[in-house]
């Protein structure tokens, strides 16, 4: 029959479709805003600079833990985000 190469090609086409619509859909991306943005310092990431971001809603985020643990590595520029 004449019309089995379509379905599978269509199976496969809408199936990838599926998967990477279902990956970006879990990933939550793209992610339009993010607190990070509004930091000074975030804008030369992409040209000169690397950044390192903490997620406050973890249960064992500690603010003064992880600014400790964050100088003793020689990090510069370390301030804490409000949403």
């Amino acid at each position: 029959p004449a019309f089995i190469p379509v379905v599978f090609e269509l199976t496969v086409l809408l199936s990838a479709f599926g998967a990477l619509f279902g990956f970006l859909t879990l990933s939550r991306l793209p992610m339009h805003y993010h607190p990070l943005f509004k930091c000074a310092g975030f804008a030369r990431v992409t040209t000169d600079g690397f950044y390192l971001s903490i997620d406050a809603r973890d249960p064992a985020f500690d603010p003064q833990r992880s600014r400790e643990i964050l100088e003793s590595l020689g990090g510069s520029n370390i301030a804490l985000l409000e949403p």
